[in-house]
């Protein structure tokens, strides 16, 4: 089930509106993998990159991915990244290490829409509390909640209602970017 990836905290740690919270509130539920098997990913991951430059750069920049990203979304969407790049110069094609740094798998304009691929990004999308991002991708829009006068940090309260948000809706969000995107 993709939704077993994004697994809340609760109790008074999933009520604190803080950045390291935020980090915290959807765990990764991947076990630790041995250094074969990642060298086994990478290589299946290299031999689709189109510009086979500084590999152990790229090779490094892979396994800080791998953490935080499925071997399925990496691939798909070095394909994706590929095929839209196929007629550029060579010199305008991201190394791979810059590629995998700057999360690039979860650009939308290369990332093909899987239930994967939409959960990595609504993670994100959750840790920068960014519904903005959400309601331009899915047509959901954000009921913005009168800030109650006894909060003392509307900032924080607004923050945690994005992510509430985010998260209430979680289903109806990846169904309706599936409906919009899924090739």
């Amino acid at each position: 089930n993709p939704r077993d990836t994004l697994a809340p905290v609760t109790g008074e740690q999933g009520n604190r509106g803080t950045e390291e919270q935020g980090s915290k509130r959807f765990r990764s539920s991947k076990s630790t993998m041995s250094q074969s098997d990642i060298d086994i990913e990478f290589e299946a991951w290299w031999k689709h990159y189109p510009r086979k430059i500084a590999k152990g750069q790229a090779e490094k920049a892979f396994r800080t991915a791998r953490k935080i990203a499925d071997l399925e979304t990496l691939i798909a969407a070095v394909l994706a990244y590929s095929k839209s790049v196929a007629d550029k110069d060579a010199t305008f094609i991201a190394y791979g290490s810059t590629w995998l740094n700057g999360k690039r798998w979860l650009d939308e304009d290369i990332t093909p829409a899987t239930e994967s691929t939409i959960n990595d990004w609504l993670r994100e999308c959750w840790n920068t509390s960014d519904v903005r991002a959400v309601e331009a991708r899915c047509g959901l829009v954000f009921p913005a909640p009168d800030i109650p006068e006894t909060v003392t940090d509307a900032p924080a309260f607004m923050t945690q209602a994005r992510r509430e948000w985010i998260k209430n809706n979680h289903d109806e969000i990846v169904r309706r970017i599936l409906g919009r995107e899924a090739s």
